[in-house]
């Protein structure tokens, strides 16, 4: 054991001698041509203008703002490419007041090679880039900003593609007050936990985003925000997801934010919820567009153990599989949603409306409310108190064992319907009470059980 003590003192002294240097250091960036492999601005107060193209296998960032270089302006015309470990596009690390201003793309294809990069303590930096950013490399997000760097603006024009495991396109960690506009789609395809845009322990972040989202791998959401609140999210364009667990948009955690969004969200893999609110307060989610989900337990919207959200949307909720509810409610109270469209559910089991263990919501729904397969209720309370449904338009079901209104030890629920209630189903009633006591229907027009 001593010998094997000795030889490791012996290879680090050497290392540490003057003949011997474990670290290459970047030269100062200069105007003019770009560098052939990287370089560091570690001044302050400068204007720098790089032009042509950088491809390097580098491991280390490619072009860095240090420590302490604040208020530097860099223009930067030219596609960068790096094939090594670390290498980022772009770093900034404790500074302030830095403006980057690039045209071209970035491709980087090592594991944890960011296309750009905030360290700890990046503040009133302005990014603006027209191009695309692709990134092929493990824990490689296309822009990661952390650590206590707040109060920056990124206006993105072009689209952001990740493909490696826990590669995210945006994320913001513990960074507050930043502004992102993007103008450009997000892909990420590796083969888990790789979220378009995701948000931890961040608060009153703004982002405005005009395109398309789409994630493949599972654990992968579309808009992730977990422990941050104050957020303001827009968003025009679709969220696709087709890996399981892969939500549209998730809340966990997060009190105040507001996300407004107008386009579809689509999920195909099992527990892909179109928007999850989970243990979240006080949340407004304003969705024009549809929601339609294909896989198992796949609920178009869900709560979660939380309360006071809001919830508007105007377009059509649609789940085809087994279990997935289109609104359903878990052990949640105070929230209201409100719905102009339709509600449809194919698949066994599928409520178009469910409210387990949670009191005092309040849901409305100007569009028909229809399930078609077997033990699929339109309407279903269990332990729920306190609820105030209403319903403009026709109820339906279609399948056996499938009631209109099934509520069961359920106490205190208002429903008020305007429209007809058609069970076609054997065993399907238009109303089932078990249980349950102080019911107020009101404002029914016609009632048909053909069984």
């Amino acid at each position: 054991m001593k010998q094997t003590i000795l030889k490791y003192s012996s290879l680090l002294a050497l290392l540490g001698s003057p003949l011997i240097s474990s670290q290459a250091f970047a030269a100062e960036c200069e105007t003019g041509a770009s560098p052939s492999d990287s370089c560091t601005i570690d001044v302050s107060n400068i204007t720098y203008t790089l032009t042509g193209d950088i491809d390097t296998n580098t491991t280390d960032n490619i072009i860095d703002f240090g420590s302490g270089a604040n208020s530097n302006t860099l223009n930067f015309i030219g596609n960068i490419t790096s094939e090594g470990l670390d290498a980022r596009a772009f770093s900034f690390s404790d500074n302030d007041g830095n403006t980057l201003s690039m045209t071209g793309n970035i491709i980087t294809e090592g594991n944890g090679a960011n296309g750009i990069k905030f360290f700890s303590g990046v503040t009133n930096a302005n990014i603006d880039m027209t191009g695309n950013i692709t990134t092929s490399g493990v824990a490689a997000d296309g822009i990661s900003i952390n650590a206590s760097s707040n109060s920056n603006t990124l206006s993105i024009t072009g689209d952001v593609t990740t493909t490696g495991d826990t590669s995210y396109g945006i994320v913001l960690n513990n960074s507050d007050s930043n502004t992102v506009n993007m103008t450009g789609g997000i892909t990420t395809s590796g083969s888990t936990d790789s979220d378009a845009i995701r948000l931890n322990a961040s608060d009153s972040n703004t982002i405005n985003m005009t395109g398309d989202i789409s994630t493949s791998a599972i654990y992968s959401q579309g808009f992730s925000i977990t422990d941050s609140g104050g957020n303001s999210i827009e968003m025009t364009g679709d969220i696709s997801t087709s890996g399981d667990s892969g939500v549209g948009i998730y809340m966990l955690r997060s009190d105040s934010n507001n996300y407004t969004m107008t386009g579809n969200i689509s999920t195909t893999g099992r527990f892909g919820y179109g928007f999850l609110l989970h243990t979240s307060e006080y949340n407004i989610v304003d969705v024009t567009g549809n929601i339609t989900t294909e896989g198992t337990a796949a609920h178009g919207i869900y709560y979660f153990g939380d309360g006071y959200n809001t919830s508007y949307m105007r377009g059509n909720i649609h789940t085809s599989s087994n279990g997935a509810h289109g609104i359903h409610s878990y052990n949640s109270d105070s929230n209201i949603t409100a719905i102009t469209g339709n509600v449809l559910t194919t698949g066994n089991s599928s409520y178009a409306v469910s409210f387990d263990t949670s009191h005092s919501n309040t849901t409305s729904i100007i569009g028909n409310v229809t399930t078609t397969n077997e033990s699929a209720y339109a309407i279903f309370l269990s332990g729920s108190d306190s609820n105030d449904i209403d319903v403009t338009g026709n109820i339906s079901t279609e399948g056996d064992s499938s009631n209109a209104f099934h509520f069961i030890s359920s106490d205190s629920n208002d429903a008020s319907i305007s429209g007809n209630i058609d069970t076609s189903g054997d065993f399907s009633h238009g109303i089932y009470i078990g249980s349950s006591l102080q019911y107020d229907f009101n404002e029914w027009q016609y009632l048909n059980f053909r069984k």
